[in-house]
């Protein structure tokens, strides 16, 4: 690293390689995903594991995503109903 840094061409290529080989390529799929509801999607990506449209690493990630999007989505609807409820105590004073 230090001979890299004093401008070693050759362990500065090391360095690069080192860093940069352990990153893995994006995988890129075209899935159909039903979008009516939540559910729907995590079938939809289900079913394009079960049939070797996708690999069983993406579709843990696709249903991550969607965990996460639930989560932030009731979040917001938990924050909006506390807004509420405390205008509508407000008012009442």
């Amino acid at each position: 690293m230090e001979e890299a840094e004093n401008g070693s061409l050759e362990s500065a290529s090391l360095v690069f390689k080192y860093l940069f080989s352990k990153q893995k390529p994006a995988n890129t799929y075209q899935i159909s995903v039903d979008t009516t509801s939540i559910t729907t999607q995590a079938d939809s990506i289900l079913e394009a594991m079960y049939n070797g449209s996708i690999d069983v690493d993406s579709a843990h990630k696709m249903l991550d995503a969607i965990s996460k999007k639930v989560a932030i989505t009731e979040a917001d609807e938990l924050f909006q109903r506390i807004e509420y409820l405390e205008e509508a105590v407000n008012k009442s004073k």
